[in-house]
C-alpha cells in the first residue's frame, strides 16, 4: 500500500497512512513479547526499515536510520524502550492496575547514604534466575530501560515532568542518536 501511495500523496499524508496501517499493527502489545530479540522481532524490524526505505523512494540495500530520523518516526526496539519507561512512570504515578503497584522500588528508598544511582531516581532491579523469565521479562527491561533514560538525561529531571514531555524528552533523545 505504501509503495503504490508514495507516488500520489505528499510525505506527510504518507507519514500519516503508515502510523494508522503498519505502525499501529507493529506496535500491538509488543511491550510484552518484544522484549528481546529473537527471528520475529527482527522480521518486524526488517519490514520497519523496509517500510521507510519504500517512504523515502530509497534503494533496499540503503541504511533507514536516516529516514526514521527525517520523518521523527522511532525504531522497533526503541518504541519498545519508550513504552518501558512509561510504564513505570504510571507505576509511580499510581495509573496501573492495583495488582501492578508493588513492583519497583527507589534505590534511594532502600539505604541512606547517597550515591550515583541512588540520586538520579533509579529503581531496583528485580532479582532473576533466569534469562527469559528474569532478564528480558517486562518488570527487568522496564527497569533497566527507567535507569539508562534517568542516568543519561539526569539534568532534565524526568521524574519531575508530565508524561508526555517525558515521552517528547527521551523520544528526542533516541531521533537524534540515529
Amino acid at each position: 500500500m505504501l509503495a503504490k501511495m508514495r507516488h500520489f500523496v505528499p510525505s506527510d499524508v504518507l507519514r500519516n497512512l503508515y502510523f494508522g496501517i503498519f505502525y499501529s499493527l507493529m506496535t500491538y502489545g509488543s511491550q510484552i513479547w518484544g522484549q528481546y530479540e529473537n527471528m520475529h522481532v527482527k522480521r518486524i524490524s526488517k519490514l520497519n526499515d523496509k517500510a521507510m526505505r519504500i517512504m523515502n523512494f530509497a534503494k533496499y540495500n540503503e541504511n533507514p536510520s536516516k529516514y526514521y530520523k527525517n520523518l521523527n518516526i522511532l525504531k522497533f526496539h526503541d518504541i519498545i524502550k519508550l513504552n518501558n519507561y512509561l510504564y513505570i512512570y504510571d507505576h509511580f504515578n499510581h495509573q496501573l492496575p492495583i495488582a501492578l503497584l508493588d513492583r519497583y522500588e527507589y534505590i534511594h528508598a532502600e539505604h541512606e547514604h547517597n550515591t550515583r544511582i541512588s540520586s538520579g531516581y533509579c529503581v531496583k532491579l528485580p532479582k532473576s534466575n533466569t534469562i527469559e523469565y528474569g532478564i528480558h521479562s517486562v518488570t527487568g527491561q522496564a527497569s533497566r530501560n527507567w535507569n539508562y533514560f534517568n542516568v543519561v538525561l539526569k539534568s532534565m529531571k524526568l521524574h519531575e515532568k508530565s508524561k508526555n514531555v517525558c515521552k517528547e524528552i527521551i523520544k528526542k533523545h533516541i531521533i537524534n542518536s540515529y
